[in-house]
This record gives structure tokens, sequence and C-alpha cells, in this order.
């Protein structure tokens, strides 16, 4: 009579265990998709940010050719 026996203290540690490592598994796979939707999130916020930053510029600079061609209105009439 060879038969196999089964220790319960021994499934219930390797169910413990093993259930462990998937927890830890699917945590840092989590973990990894946080930081990388972050990480997207940031280059287009910097994206937006450098857009927002070209348009000002470009509107400051059409004030400051406007201010010149006033300013050389002005001149050419004193």
């Amino acid at each position: 009579m060879s038969g196999t026996r089964f220790n319960v203290g021994d499934i219930i540690a390797t169910s413990i265990t093993l259930g462990l490592v998937v927890v830890l598994i699917v945590l840092i796979i989590k973990i990894y998709s946080y930081f990388k939707l972050t990480k997207q999130n940031n280059v287009e916020r910097l994206q937006l940010e450098k857009e927002r930053t070209q348009i000002l510029q470009n509107g400051m600079d059409e004030m400051k050719e406007r201010l010149e061609t006033i300013e050389r209105k002005l001149n050419n009439k004193s």
C-alpha cells in the first residue's frame, strides 16, 4: 500500500504562498500601468504647455509689431 498522503498544512502553506505571489504580480502590473499612464499624461501636458507658450509668444510678437507701427506713425507726425 504505497499511497500518496497529503498533509493539509503543506497544502494550506503552498496555497497561501502562491496566493501572495499572484497578489504581488498583480500589484507590480498595476503599479507599472499607473506609472506608464502618469508618464503619458505628463508628456501630453508638456506638449500642451509648449503649444500654449507658442501661441502666447505669437501674440506678443504681433503686439510688438503693432506697437512699433504706432510708434513709427507717431514719429512721422512729429
